[in-house]
């Protein structure tokens, strides 16, 4: 049996995927074999929910039951600029990239709900080609995202970067207050 591909997209693409929840639970595997599993998080339980909320869940090795929100931090005017074969990209500030993960991180605080779940964890995923992980890490690791008090952990997963060998993972920093 057959199945149709959909079109990939021409701009920021590296985690395009043939369905949502596909594309979801590759960045999930993706944080957690760069940086989830050291921290705990058992790689083995990462599974896709069917629900609305949250994209996947995972357990970590003390038991507890973590939910994961996955969002995508891409310029939507590039994608479809690029769409018309207009061959451009993005060019980010660093207050525009704080702006943007702000935006998506208070999206989801508002949309999450405890539920059966220990943790909330937001991986914010991007392909930009000016947000690498050099420059986005020293970007993130200036900054506390505040008002949180519904998200536990937070992270921007790169798209593979040869000169590390994954995909590299920032530290989102976050607060309550």
């Amino acid at each position: 049996m057959f199945t149709q591909l959909k079109k990939r997209r021409k701009y920021a693409n590296f985690f395009e995927a043939p369905s949502k929840e596909f594309k979801e639970l590759t960045v999930s595997e993706e944080w957690l074999s760069t940086y989830g599993v050291e921290q705990g998080y058992d790689g083995k339980t990462l599974v896709v929910c069917n629900e609305q909320w949250p994209d996947c869940e995972v357990k970590m090795d003390s038991g507890e039951l973590c939910g994961i929100e996955v969002t995508e931090l891409v310029d939507q005017e590039c994608i479809e600029r690029n769409e018309q074969n207009q061959e451009v990209v993005r060019l980010w500030n660093d207050n525009e990239i704080i702006e943007a993960i702000e935006r998506r991180l208070k999206d989801k605080n508002t949309k999450s709900h405890g539920g059966k779940y220990q943790k909330l964890i937001v991986l914010i995923h991007t392909d930009e080609i000016d947000i690498i992980f050099d420059r986005g890490n020293k970007v993130l690791q200036a900054h506390t995202f505040s008002g949180l008090k519904n998200i536990n952990e937070a992270y921007l997963v790169h798209s593979y970067e040869p000169s590390y060998q994954k995909y590299p993972v920032s530290t989102i920093k976050i607060s309550v207050q």
